[in-house]
C-alpha cells in the first residue's frame, strides 16, 4: 500500500478534480457501454446504419430480452435502484468535503492519500458485476424451479396482467349470438358484447374499433357455414383423462359455426381411463362426431410401450428419442382422415395439443378461415418463458418453429446452429436446444412483434389448421429428422412445400401452472443435466454478459443523467426539503466518531482524536 501525503496548502479543489475526471470517464464509459449493446443489436441481426430506425429500435430491445432470457423491465428497475444508490452516496461525499473546508482540517491535522490495490475495479464497476451475477443466478434458480414445479409463483408480472380462458366459459360467452349478422347490420357485432369478443379471441379482438378483423371474423363464419365446408379435429391422447371434458367444451363451442364438425382420436397406452372417458363422449355427441381409432395390430391400441419422457426400453436415456412414436402415430391419423370416405368433403384438418386445458379461441380459427382459408394457418399460444418472471410470453412451441433465413438473419442461425451442436447427433439436447437458444428465442420475439400474419417454415404453438386440399395432394409425412430427435412437425410442414402463417389474432393463454411439455421428475433430469455441463456454462456466460451491458448502461444513465435532473427538480420543492432532512438526519445518526468516504481510487476517512480534534487520515 503505497501513501502519499499531501501539503497544507491543498485545497478543495484539488481534491474535487478527481471526481470532475471520474464523472467525465464515466460519461464516456455509458457511451462506450450503449455503443456496444447496440452494436451487439446490429451483429446478431446484421442491420446496419440506414434501416428503418423502427426496426433497429425493436431488434436492440429483442436482442437484450434474448440474451438476459427475460424482459428488460425487471432488471432496469433493479438497476435503476442501484444507480440512485450510488449517485446519492457520491453527492453525499461532496457534500462531505464541502462542509468541512481544507484550511479547516489541515490546521489540525494532515490528509493523506492511500492508493489501494487489493481490486481492480470501483465501487460502481463491482456493484454492477455483482448485481449482474447475482441475476443471473436468480434466473437459473427460478427456471429450473419453474420447469421442474410450475406455478404462478414464480411469474409475479402475470399477476393481474395474464388473463386465462377457460373453455368451460364458451358456452356463456356464446349467449344471445346472431349468427344471421352480415356486415353492415346495426348493433354490436354477432349481438355480443365487448367483454364476450375479448373472451372468444383470447383478448385479441374486442368486436370494437377493429373492423377489419371483425369482418374476417363474420368471413370466417360464412366460409365455414358452406356445405363444402367441414372441420376435422386430429387428436393424439395418452393418459389425459382430466383434458377429455375441456377438449369436449371447445368442440362444442364450434359447433354452431360448421356445416360439419367431426373429431378423430388416436389414444394409445393409457392407464387413467383415457380411452373409456373418450368412448363415453362418442356416444354422447349430439351435432358432431367422436371417431376412436382402432388399432388392428392390438386391442384398444395396447402396444406396451412406455412413455417418451420416460424411454425406460433405452440403455442410454439421453441417447434415446425425445419424440418416441409421435411422428408414426401423428402418420396414422394423418392418413386416416385423408384416406377415409367419412371425411372426403371436409375442407380442413386442426391439429392440436390436447393437454392444455384452455380455450382454443372460437373467433380465432374463425378468424383465420375468413382471412387465409386455403394456407395453412398456425395459432399463437402463448407460455410464459420459464425463469422470466412472467415478462416474457412468446408464442411457446420453439421445437417446432423454424424461420425463413435472410442475410440478414445467417449470422445468429449460423451460433444457433453451433449450440446445437455442442452435442452430437441423437442426443436428446438436439431436440431440447431449440427451448434454450437465446438465438432461437431471437428469433420468436422478432417475429412475434408482428400483428399481422407472418410466415414462417414451420411451427405449431399448440394448434395448426390445415387445409385438406394440401394434405392430400402433397402427401405430407411427419418424421423425427435424421437422428430421431427433430420435432415432428417440422418435418410435416416443411413436406408440406406450401406457405405456413402465423395468426398473432388467433391466440391461445397456457396456464404458467400446466404448461406444455414434461414437468416434475421427467423435467428435473434434463433440466439438471443441462444446468451442470458445458451448455449451462455457456448459457450462464451469455445471460452475464447481457445483464453486465444492460445494467451498465441503466446505472450510468441513472447516476450521470436521471439523478442530477431529478436532484434539481427536488431540491427547491417542499418534498426535496423533507428528503434531504430524511436524508441527512439519517447520516448524522451514524457512529459520530467515525466515517468512510470512498471514491474510485481512494479512501478518506475522518475521524475525533482521544483530545476531540478532527483529523482527516
Amino acid at each position: 500500500m503505497q501513501i502519499t501525503k499531501l501539503s497544507k496548502n491543498t485545497s478543495y479543489a484539488n481534491l474535487s478534480s478527481f471526481k470532475s475526471k471520474g464523472g467525465a470517464q464515466n460519461l464516456r464509459a455509458t457511451a462506450l457501454f450503449v455503443t456496444i449493446m447496440l452494436a451487439a443489436a446490429l451483429i446478431l441481426y446484421s442491420i446496419f446504419p440506414g434501416s428503418a430506425v423502427y426496426t433497429f429500435y425493436k431488434t436492440s430491445i429483442v436482442a437484450v430480452a434474448a440474451m438476459i432470457h427475460m424482459g428488460p423491465l425487471p432488471v432496469i428497475m433493479t438497476s435503476s435502484l442501484l444507480g440512485f444508490y450510488l449517485a446519492y452516496n457520491n453527492d453525499n461525499r461532496e457534500t462531505i468535503l464541502k462542509e468541512n473546508k481544507p484550511k479547516e482540517l489541515m490546521c489540525i491535522g494532515r490528509i493523506s492519500v492511500v492508493k489501494k490495490y487489493h481490486w481492480p475495479f470501483g465501487t460502481t464497476v463491482t456493484c454492477i458485476i455483482c448485481l449482474s451475477v447475482a441475476l443471473a443466478v436468480l434466473n437459473a434458480l427460478t427456471t429450473v424451479t419453474q420447469v421442474i414445479s410450475p406455478s404462478w409463483l414464480q411469474n409475479p408480472f402475470l399477476w393481474g396482467q395474464y388473463r386465462l380462458y377457460k373453455p368451460e366459459h364458451i358456452k356463456s360467452a356464446l349467449q344471445g349470438i346472431c349468427l344471421d349478422y352480415r356486415k353492415g347490420d346495426s348493433g354490436p357485432p354477432l349481438c355480443l358484447s365487448k367483454s364476450s369478443w375479448n373472451f372468444l379471441t383470447a383478448g385479441t379482438i374486442t368486436g370494437q374499433g377493429n373492423s377489419s378483423d371483425v369482418d374476417a371474423v363474420l368471413d370466417g363464419i360464412e366460409y365455414a357455414k358452406r356445405d363444402t365446408t367441414g372441420l376435422v379435429i386430429n387428436i393424439l391422447a395418452r393418459d389425459t383423462i382430466d383434458s377429455v371434458e375441456p377438449l369436449r367444451q371447445n368442440v362444442e363451442g364450434l359447433v354452431p359455426f360448421f356445416s360439419k364438425l367431426s373429431v378423430v382420436v388416436f389414444e394409445n397406452d393409457s392407464i387413467d381411463g383415457t380411452r373409456d372417458a373418450f368412448k363415453k363422449w362418442s356416444s354422447e355427441a349430439n351435432g358432431y362426431n367422436v371417431d376412436i381409432i382402432e388399432c388392428g395390430e392390438t386391442r384398444d391400441c395396447k402396444f406396451g410401450e412406455s412413455h417418451r419422457y420416460d424411454s425406460s426400453e433405452a440403455k442410454q436415456y439421453f441417447m434415446s428419442s425425445a419424440i418416441g412414436k409421435m411422428a408414426v402415430y401423428r402418420q396414422r391419423i394423418s392418413d386416416y382422415i385423408r384416406d377415409s370416405p367419412k371425411y372426403a368433403d371436409y375442407s380442413h384438418m386442426l391439429v392440436m395439443d390436447l393437454d392444455l386445458g384452455v380455450s382454443l379461441s372460437p373467433f380465432g380459427i374463425l378468424h383465420s378461415l375468413g382471412r387465409k382459408s386455403d394456407s395453412v394457418v398456425i395459432s399463437s399460444g402463448r407460455q410464459v418463458w420459464p425463469g422470466s418472471m412472467g415478462t416474457l410470453i412468446p408464442p411457446y412451441d420453439f421445437s417446432a418453429a423454424r424461420f425463413i433465413q435472410t442475410p440478414h438473419t445467417q449470422f445468429i442461425s449460423r451460433l444457433h446452429d453451433m449450440f446445437c451442436e455442442l452435442k452430437p447427433p441423437g442426443d436428446r439436447w438436439r431436440n431440447q436446444c431449440d427451448a434454450t437458444s437465446a438465438m432461437h428465442l431471437f428469433f420468436v420475439l422478432l417475429h412475434d412483434l408482428n400483428s399481422d400474419f407472418y410466415e414462417v417454415l414451420s411451427g405449431f404453438n399448440g394448434a395448426t389448421l390445415y387445409p385438406l386440399k394440401i394434405v392430400r395432394e402433397s402427401g405430407a409425412k411427419y418424421d423425427a429428422g435424421d437422428d430421431g430427435q427433430r420435432c415432428e412437425h417440422v418435418g410435416y410442414n416443411l413436406s408440406l412445400k406450401s406457405s405456413l402463417f402465423v395468426n398473432p389474432k388467433w391466440n391461445m393463454h397456457v396456464d404458467p401452472s400446466r404448461p406444455a411439455g414434461p414437468s416434475g421428475s421427467r423435467a428435473m433430469k434434463n433440466a439438471l443435466r443441462i444446468s451442470v455441463n458445458n451448455v449451462g456454462i455457456i448459457l450462464m456466460i451469455v445471460e452475464i454478459i447481457g445483464m453486465m451491458l444492460l445494467i451498465s448502461i441503466t446505472v450510468m444513465i441513472v447516476m450521470h443523467i436521471v439523478y442530477p435532473l431529478w436532484s434539481k427538480v427536488i431540491s427547491g420543492t417542499k418534498f426535496g426539503s423533507i428528503i434531504k432532512a430524511f436524508l441527512v438526519g439519517k447520516r448524522e445518526a451514524k457512529d459520530e466518531n467515525m466515517f468512510y468516504d470512498f471514491y474510485p481510487e481512494i479512501l478518506i476517512r475522518k475521524r475525533k482524536d482521544s483530545d476531540g480534534d478532527e483529523a482527516i487520515v
